[in-house]
């Protein structure tokens, strides 16, 4: 009989030991789940304004090339009024011929 209760006492000073060993284990954890939340709010955060740099990035292509088309546009109008005022200036052929 002692032995069942020595064996008791025993059990429970052994689990005593293993909740305070676990409840230290819980607010080591808790400490490592608090500081891996904080990187992921900063990750988060990174994320968030690549995203956003990514979009105002590509709308700046995007008005760059809209700017770079008028511009082509502008030149080659120009190149043909250019070539249409050289073309005002040679004498007909038919003045030629005369």
């Amino acid at each position: 009989m002692w032995k069942e209760i020595f064996a008791a006492v025993k059990e429970v000073f052994v689990l005593s030991e293993k909740t305070e060993q676990n409840k230290e284990n819980l607010k080591t954890l808790r400490g490592e789940f608090e500081k891996l939340e904080i990187k992921v709010d900063q990750l988060t955060d990174i994320v968030q304004f690549l995203a956003q740099d990514n979009l105002r990035m590509r709308e700046e292509i995007q008005n760059t090339r809209k700017e770079e088309s008028r511009e082509r546009e502008n030149l080659a109008l120009k190149l043909e009024n250019e070539m249409l005022k050289f073309e005002r200036r040679l004498p007909s052929s038919k003045a030629e011929e005369d």
